[in-house]
């Protein structure tokens, strides 16, 4: 394969000189808004492993939406479960709205089976065990239980 390189020198009016510009700094904004979001996504990943894992029996509620803080915090909500031990019983509570009572996850460990219990919501939600396992439940599901 063969490359051939052309320099060619350019001698713009006035007006395509600053139209040349005005194409060049919206393409540095582009390129510095992007890589401003991948930033901050490579950052989100690294604070999402560092919550809990390796700390060990863990029931960690995560919300659903990221681009606003007023929303329903327990539609959509993920329960990640990290290295619970058999007996382990914990309570999660996720707030509504306003601050007032919302849902409540119960969760307990018997053996190899893990049983997830809501109450207080009727709105889908979702059980992450550690090891990458997701378990969706359904609206209105208020017991899931997850085989290990």
């Amino acid at each position: 394969m063969t490359l051939l390189a052309l320099r060619v020198a350019l001698d713009p009016t006035p007006a395509q000189e600053r139209a040349l510009r005005s194409h060049a700094g919206a393409a540095r904004v582009a390129f510095n808004w992007g890589l401003g979001r991948v930033k901050a996504n490579l950052s989100q990943r690294e604070a999402k492993a560092s919550y809990a894992p390796g700390r060990g029996r863990t029931v960690l509620a995560v919300g659903a939406r990221t681009d606003r803080p007023d929303y329903e915090y327990a539609d959509g909500v993920v329960l990640h479960l990290y290295e619970l031990t058999d007996g382990h019983r914990s309570v999660t509570r996720v707030p509504a709205l306003g601050g007032g009572s919302g849902a409540s996850f119960t969760v307990t460990r018997a053996g190899r089976r893990l049983v997830v219990e809501a109450l207080g919501t009727h709105r889908p939600w979702s059980a992450h065990v550690s090891g990458g396992r997701l378990v969706h439940a359904a609206p209105g599901t208020l017991r899931l239980g997850i085989e290990l």
